[in-house]
């Protein structure tokens, strides 16, 4: 599986309307199995926010902020690990990072 910033992502970054050390991210984990094209350019220029993930992907999401959110002088973000507790079902082949923020999926941007 391919390492990658979504396109719209690194827009909204570029903008400053992410901050990665303030905004809340969370991580979700991902059975590829059910998300046609997960990983490929046509899902990093195209999808931008939980809505583009089928349900039926997603095996499991934490539900706490990630911490330890640092961004080191040649630009890489980094945090701590996480732990998702409770899982079960369908292997997972991909986490996904997202900003939760908003009440819907729609406001949900993926990273």
């Amino acid at each position: 599986m391919a390492s990658f910033v979504f396109d719209h992502a690194r827009y909204q970054f570029a903008q400053g309307a992410i901050d990665w050390t303030s905004d809340d991210f969370r991580v979700i984990m991902i059975d590829v199995d059910d998300w046609p094209n997960a990983g490929t350019t046509t899902s990093q220029q195209t999808h931008q926010d939980l809505d583009d993930i089928p349900s039926a992907a997603e095996v499991a999401t934490s539900t706490s902020a990630m911490t330890g959110l640092t961004v080191s002088s040649d630009a890489r973000c980094d945090a701590g690990n996480v732990t998702i507790s409770g899982v079960s079902g369908d292997p997972t082949e991909a986490l996904v990072v997202y900003r939760h923020t908003g009440a819907t999926d729609a406001d949900r941007w993926l990273i």
